[in-house]
């Protein structure tokens, strides 16, 4: 399980693809892609708002 509370367009979070499941991966308001790899994690790993 992971927990999102912060991040920038510098954020590599497929680093993070190998090590959590989807559905586990939850991020708190105001959290957004800002690059097409974050988008493509958030979609992959279907993100839950917390």
């Amino acid at each position: 399980m992971a927990f999102i509370t912060d991040m920038d367009e510098t954020t590599d979070l497929m680093a993070l693809d190998n090590f959590v499941a989807a559905y586990t991966v939850f991020y708190t308001d105001g959290i957004d892609a800002q690059t097409e790899s974050q988008s493509h994690f958030f979609k992959k790993k279907w993100l839950k708002l917390f």
